[in-house]
Protein backbone atom coordinates (compact mmCIF):
# COMPACT_ATOMS: atom_id res chain seq x y z
CA UNK A 1 0.00 0.00 0.00
CA UNK A 2 1.53 3.37 -1.11
CA UNK A 3 2.11 5.82 1.90
CA UNK A 4 1.46 9.85 1.54
CA UNK A 5 5.62 9.80 1.29
CA UNK A 6 5.68 7.54 -1.67
CA UNK A 7 2.77 9.77 -3.28
CA UNK A 8 4.67 12.41 -2.90
CA UNK A 9 7.77 11.34 -4.42
CA UNK A 10 5.98 9.49 -7.17
CA UNK A 11 4.30 13.37 -8.05
CA UNK A 12 7.70 14.66 -7.72
CA UNK A 13 9.63 12.64 -9.56
CA UNK A 14 6.96 12.61 -12.69
CA UNK A 15 6.68 16.61 -12.50
CA UNK A 16 10.30 17.40 -12.38
CA UNK A 17 11.44 15.15 -15.39
CA UNK A 18 8.01 16.75 -17.32
CA UNK A 19 9.42 19.87 -16.26
CA UNK A 20 12.95 19.09 -17.83
CA UNK A 21 11.65 17.18 -20.61
CA UNK A 22 9.75 20.32 -22.21
CA UNK A 23 11.88 23.44 -22.85
CA UNK A 24 10.19 25.10 -20.08
CA UNK A 25 12.84 24.07 -17.62
CA UNK A 26 16.56 24.77 -19.43
CA UNK A 27 14.68 28.23 -20.29
CA UNK A 28 13.83 29.22 -16.52
CA UNK A 29 16.95 28.28 -15.52
CA UNK A 30 19.27 29.87 -18.09
CA UNK A 31 17.70 33.23 -18.23
CA UNK A 32 17.45 33.23 -14.43
CA UNK A 33 20.92 32.94 -14.27
CA UNK A 34 21.67 35.32 -17.00
CA UNK A 35 19.62 37.46 -14.82
CA UNK A 36 21.38 37.13 -11.82
CA UNK A 37 24.80 37.69 -13.97
CA UNK A 38 23.73 40.74 -15.13
CA UNK A 39 22.57 42.13 -11.42
CA UNK A 40 25.88 40.87 -9.97
CA UNK A 41 28.38 42.46 -13.23
CA UNK A 42 26.79 44.79 -14.96
CA UNK A 43 24.06 46.69 -12.68
CA UNK A 44 25.46 45.90 -9.56
CA UNK A 45 24.23 48.90 -6.70
CA UNK A 46 22.61 52.31 -7.94
CA UNK A 47 23.91 51.61 -11.41
CA UNK A 48 27.57 51.00 -10.20
CA UNK A 49 28.51 47.35 -11.18
CA UNK A 50 31.11 45.14 -9.28
CA UNK A 51 34.61 46.58 -10.48
CA UNK A 52 33.21 50.40 -10.61
CA UNK A 53 31.99 49.76 -6.73
CA UNK A 54 35.32 48.67 -6.11
CA UNK A 55 34.10 45.96 -3.28
CA UNK A 56 34.40 42.15 -3.60
CA UNK A 57 31.12 40.97 -2.05
CA UNK A 58 27.48 39.71 -2.90
CA UNK A 59 24.93 41.84 -2.27
CA UNK A 60 23.67 42.54 -5.78
CA UNK A 61 23.07 38.74 -6.21
CA UNK A 62 20.94 38.97 -3.45
CA UNK A 63 19.32 42.24 -4.13
CA UNK A 64 18.14 41.53 -7.64
CA UNK A 65 16.49 38.35 -6.39
CA UNK A 66 13.33 39.06 -5.15
CA UNK A 67 12.68 40.67 -8.61
CA UNK A 68 14.49 37.94 -10.98
CA UNK A 69 12.56 35.24 -9.24
CA UNK A 70 9.38 37.09 -9.39
CA UNK A 71 10.38 37.38 -13.37
CA UNK A 72 11.20 33.70 -13.68
CA UNK A 73 9.17 31.71 -11.46
CA UNK A 74 5.90 31.79 -13.13
CA UNK A 75 7.53 30.27 -16.07
CA UNK A 76 7.66 26.88 -13.76
CA UNK A 77 4.46 27.12 -12.26
CA UNK A 78 2.29 28.13 -14.83
CA UNK A 79 1.75 24.14 -16.01
CA UNK A 80 1.90 22.61 -12.38
CA UNK A 81 -1.98 21.82 -12.43
CA UNK A 82 -3.31 23.86 -15.49
CA UNK A 83 -1.71 21.65 -17.44
CA UNK A 84 -3.11 18.83 -16.07
CA UNK A 85 -6.52 20.18 -16.30
CA UNK A 86 -6.33 21.18 -20.02
CA UNK A 87 -5.04 17.95 -20.49
CA UNK A 88 -7.73 15.86 -18.55
CA UNK A 89 -4.89 13.82 -16.82
CA UNK A 90 -6.46 16.00 -13.51
CA UNK A 91 -9.35 13.70 -13.75
CA UNK A 92 -7.07 10.54 -13.68
CA UNK A 93 -5.23 11.65 -10.51
CA UNK A 94 -8.20 12.00 -8.67
CA UNK A 95 -8.98 8.53 -9.27
CA UNK A 96 -6.07 7.63 -8.13
CA UNK A 97 -5.44 6.83 -4.15
CA UNK A 98 -3.60 10.23 -4.28
CA UNK A 99 -4.69 12.99 -2.04
CA UNK A 100 -4.95 16.57 -2.96
CA UNK A 101 -2.33 17.89 0.05
CA UNK A 102 -0.10 14.57 -1.70
CA UNK A 103 -0.66 16.00 -4.89
CA UNK A 104 0.48 19.77 -3.88
CA UNK A 105 3.24 18.59 -2.26
CA UNK A 106 5.11 16.71 -5.20
CA UNK A 107 4.02 20.09 -7.54
CA UNK A 108 5.65 22.21 -5.00
CA UNK A 109 8.62 20.31 -4.21
CA UNK A 110 9.31 19.91 -8.14
CA UNK A 111 8.64 23.62 -8.77
CA UNK A 112 10.67 24.37 -6.33
CA UNK A 113 13.58 21.87 -7.24
CA UNK A 114 13.60 23.81 -10.63
CA UNK A 115 14.34 27.21 -9.45
CA UNK A 116 16.81 26.35 -6.43
CA UNK A 117 18.32 24.56 -9.81
CA UNK A 118 18.84 28.29 -11.10
CA UNK A 119 19.68 29.46 -8.02
CA UNK A 120 22.58 27.03 -7.54
CA UNK A 121 23.66 28.05 -10.98
CA UNK A 122 24.48 30.56 -9.48
CA UNK A 123 27.78 29.46 -7.06
CA UNK A 124 30.12 29.82 -10.05
CA UNK A 125 29.34 34.06 -9.61
CA UNK A 126 30.35 33.83 -6.20
CA UNK A 127 33.64 32.07 -6.75
CA UNK A 128 34.50 34.34 -8.93
CA UNK A 129 33.56 37.22 -6.40
CA UNK A 130 35.82 35.34 -4.26
CA UNK A 131 38.92 35.61 -6.22
CA UNK A 132 38.40 39.38 -6.87
CA UNK A 133 38.42 39.89 -2.58
CA UNK A 134 37.97 38.55 0.27
CA UNK A 135 34.11 37.14 1.04
CA UNK A 136 32.51 37.22 4.37
CA UNK A 137 30.81 33.40 3.81
CA UNK A 138 28.15 34.66 6.88
CA UNK A 139 26.45 36.66 4.66
CA UNK A 140 26.53 34.64 1.81
CA UNK A 141 25.17 31.29 3.37
CA UNK A 142 21.81 33.82 5.07
CA UNK A 143 21.29 35.18 1.22
CA UNK A 144 21.20 31.58 -0.23
CA UNK A 145 18.81 30.41 2.38
CA UNK A 146 16.83 33.96 1.80
CA UNK A 147 16.82 32.87 -2.20
CA UNK A 148 15.57 29.29 -1.34
CA UNK A 149 12.95 30.35 0.98
CA UNK A 150 11.90 33.46 -1.65
CA UNK A 151 11.70 30.52 -4.35
CA UNK A 152 9.48 28.56 -1.83
CA UNK A 153 7.03 31.62 -1.55
CA UNK A 154 6.79 32.13 -5.17
CA UNK A 155 6.44 28.63 -6.09
CA UNK A 156 3.70 28.37 -3.72
CA UNK A 157 1.91 31.44 -4.77
CA UNK A 158 1.95 30.40 -8.96
CA UNK A 159 0.94 27.23 -7.52
CA UNK A 160 -2.46 28.40 -6.21
CA UNK A 161 -2.48 30.27 -9.44
CA UNK A 162 -2.30 27.54 -11.82
CA UNK A 163 -5.11 25.20 -9.44
CA UNK A 164 -7.68 27.89 -10.73
CA UNK A 165 -7.25 27.34 -13.85
CA UNK A 166 -6.42 25.30 -17.05
CA UNK A 167 -4.54 28.04 -19.47
CA UNK A 168 -0.80 27.82 -18.70
CA UNK A 169 -0.76 31.35 -20.98
CA UNK A 170 -3.65 32.64 -18.21
CA UNK A 171 -1.95 30.92 -15.40
CA UNK A 172 1.64 32.66 -16.21
CA UNK A 173 0.61 36.30 -16.81
CA UNK A 174 -1.85 36.46 -13.77
CA UNK A 175 0.97 35.01 -11.58
CA UNK A 176 3.71 37.30 -13.01
CA UNK A 177 1.20 40.00 -12.77
CA UNK A 178 1.03 38.91 -9.02
CA UNK A 179 4.19 38.24 -8.29
CA UNK A 180 5.40 41.97 -9.69
CA UNK A 181 3.29 43.89 -7.85
CA UNK A 182 4.10 41.89 -4.83
CA UNK A 183 7.65 42.65 -5.24
CA UNK A 184 6.50 46.83 -6.25
CA UNK A 185 4.63 47.04 -3.11
CA UNK A 186 7.50 47.82 -0.54
CA UNK A 187 8.91 50.47 -3.24
CA UNK A 188 5.90 52.38 -3.45
CA UNK A 189 5.18 52.37 0.35
CA UNK A 190 7.98 55.31 0.63
CA UNK A 191 4.95 57.39 -1.13
CA UNK A 192 2.17 56.10 0.35
CA UNK A 193 0.27 56.87 3.92
CA UNK A 194 1.75 55.95 6.48
CA UNK A 195 -1.01 52.89 7.47
CA UNK A 196 -0.60 51.99 3.65
CA UNK A 197 3.18 51.83 4.01
CA UNK A 198 3.32 49.85 6.97
CA UNK A 199 1.18 46.83 4.72
CA UNK A 200 2.66 47.56 1.84
CA UNK A 201 6.14 46.90 3.44
CA UNK A 202 4.52 43.99 5.18
CA UNK A 203 3.38 41.89 2.40
CA UNK A 204 6.23 43.12 0.08
CA UNK A 205 8.56 40.20 -0.76
CA UNK A 206 11.04 42.79 -1.93
CA UNK A 207 10.78 44.67 1.80
CA UNK A 208 10.91 40.79 2.86
CA UNK A 209 14.37 40.14 1.54
CA UNK A 210 16.44 43.44 2.34
CA UNK A 211 17.97 42.74 5.40
CA UNK A 212 18.69 38.61 4.36
CA UNK A 213 20.18 40.66 0.97
CA UNK A 214 22.55 42.88 3.50
CA UNK A 215 23.57 38.90 5.39
CA UNK A 216 20.82 39.14 8.31
CA UNK A 217 18.53 36.51 9.36
CA UNK A 218 15.83 37.95 11.01
CA UNK A 219 13.15 35.63 12.37
CA UNK A 220 10.37 38.00 11.34
CA UNK A 221 11.13 38.16 7.46
CA UNK A 222 11.84 34.25 7.23
CA UNK A 223 8.16 33.45 9.30
CA UNK A 224 6.50 35.77 7.15
CA UNK A 225 7.69 33.79 4.35
CA UNK A 226 7.41 30.46 5.67
CA UNK A 227 3.35 31.88 6.71
CA UNK A 228 2.47 32.61 2.89
CA UNK A 229 4.38 29.33 1.27
CA UNK A 230 1.75 27.09 4.01
CA UNK A 231 -1.25 29.58 3.24
CA UNK A 232 -0.51 29.47 -0.19
CA UNK A 233 -0.45 25.83 -0.43
CA UNK A 234 -2.81 25.40 2.04
CA UNK A 235 -5.25 27.26 -0.39
CA UNK A 236 -4.21 25.06 -3.27
CA UNK A 237 -5.25 22.04 -1.20
CA UNK A 238 -8.61 23.67 -0.73
CA UNK A 239 -9.54 24.66 -4.56
CA UNK A 240 -8.44 20.93 -5.44
CA UNK A 241 -10.32 19.65 -2.53
CA UNK A 242 -13.45 21.91 -3.20
CA UNK A 243 -13.13 20.96 -6.79
CA UNK A 244 -13.35 17.38 -6.12
CA UNK A 245 -16.29 17.24 -3.45
CA UNK A 246 -18.20 19.13 -6.51
CA UNK A 247 -18.11 15.96 -8.81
Amino acid sequence: MATPMTNVRAIFRKEFVSIFDTATGPVVVVVSMLLFGVGVFYVGVGGRDLLGRGVADLYPLFLWTPLILALTAPGVTMRLVADERRAGTLELLRALPISSGELVAGKFLAGLAVLLIAVAGTVPYVLTVALLGPVEWGPVIAGYLGMALMAGTLVGAGLLVSCLTSSQTVAFFVTEAITLLWWGAGRYAAHAPLWLARVLEFVSIDSRFRSIARGVIDSRDVLAMLVMITLCLAAAVFVLRWERLRR
